[in-house]
């Protein structure tokens, strides 16, 4: 039976690296991004972390996670850092069959 409409993109083949994750936030983003300031206003809003933002830092970002076997094998935040100019970072939490892996990537 397939996976139900609500979770169909959790247990598929699709792959993205940390580092890819980045790049795509900053072609989102980024001071040469093809998006509107409008659609980039609502991205900003909707990732907005106030818990973990002050008047120096402001925390963007977005939560995802990966299954096999209906079993979570990895989770990452992926977002921005506003400091007056833009620190994108990704933070991977994947597992192996031997060790848990953490990947931290800035960019």
């Amino acid at each position: 039976m397939p996976p139900a409409l609500t979770g169909f993109w959790i247990e598929s083949s699709l792959k993205i690296s940390p580092k890819e994750q980045t790049e795509v936030l900053e072609r989102i983003f980024g001071e040469s991004s093809d998006y509107s300031s409008d659609v980039r206003t609502i991205l900003e809003e909707v990732m907005f972390f106030p818990e973990l933002s002050d008047e120096t830092c402001k925390i963007y970002g977005k939560t995802g996670m990966g299954k096999s076997n209906n079993i979570t094998v990895d989770c990452w935040y992926a977002g921005f850092a506003d400091v007056g100019h833009r620190i994108y970072f990704c933070i991977h939490l994947g597992e192996t069959e031997r060790y848990l892996k953490r990947v931290i990537l800035v960019h």
